[in-house]
């Protein structure tokens, strides 16, 4: 399947991006021209990707990605899809942590997903229960929120290798401060994607942001 003809629409957790391959998000359809696009999904129980057809809305394609897919992101190309995958007991607000199951900290990693094969081709180890993800405008880095570390990563996207973390721990800006955070760590690797693609942050990897 050619994917320079299809748009990519992605779902996770609260929202759906709309994108296409290379430089035709830049470029609005043509009027009365259909755009043929797929909608991904993670399914964080089933462990798996579903590939729905946008026009027909059926289900094409499930793919197998491991334990708790949840954030995803596709490379600027619209070859690759990167899923946050979490060995973590899925657990709702309030509940007591001491009666979940262990945690298995070897599921946790980046599933890359070719999306012309629709196979699992890589996974990126080394941040612990990934969340949500960023991708940089060049594709080569990938911005990670560790859920239960409260650390932001910046993974190499083709090797995994960890340039830099960021340690954020908002139990102790509650606890001294008295006040509970209003925004996840995902809103702030979130808010830096956003940053990048603007064109406002041109070089993450400056030392001023050491």
């Amino acid at each position: 399947m050619n994917m320079k003809n299809f748009a990519i629409a992605l779902v996770a957790g609260f929202g759906l991006t709309l994108a296409a391959p290379g430089n035709a998000a830049a470029l609005p359809p043509k009027p009365g021209v259909a755009v043929a696009y797929r909608v991904l999904v993670t399914n964080e129980r089933a462990g798996t990707l579903s590939v729905i057809d946008g026009a027909t809305r059926k289900v094409v394609a499930t793919v197998p990605l491991g334990k708790r897919p949840r954030g995803l992101k596709a490379s600027p190309d619209g070859k690759l899809l990167f899923v946050a995958l979490s060995g973590s007991p899925i657990a709702g607000p309030g509940v007591d942590e001491s009666k979940l199951p262990p945690a298995d900290k070897g599921a946790d990693g980046i599933g890359i997903v070719d999306l012309t094969s629709l196979k699992l081709v890589k996974v990126l180890r080394g941040v612990s229960d990934p969340e949500q993800l960023a991708v940089s405008r060049d594709g080569k880095r990938l911005y990670v929120a560790s859920e239960d570390t409260g650390q932001g990563f910046v993974l190499d996207a083709g090797d995994g290798g960890d340039r830099r973390n960021y340690r954020v721990d908002f139990s102790r800006i509650q606890q001294r401060l008295g006040f509970r955070a209003a925004y996840r760590l995902a809103d702030g690797v979130a808010s830096l994607h956003r940053l990048i693609a603007a064109g406002l942050l041109s070089d993450p990897d400056s030392t001023l942001y050491r």
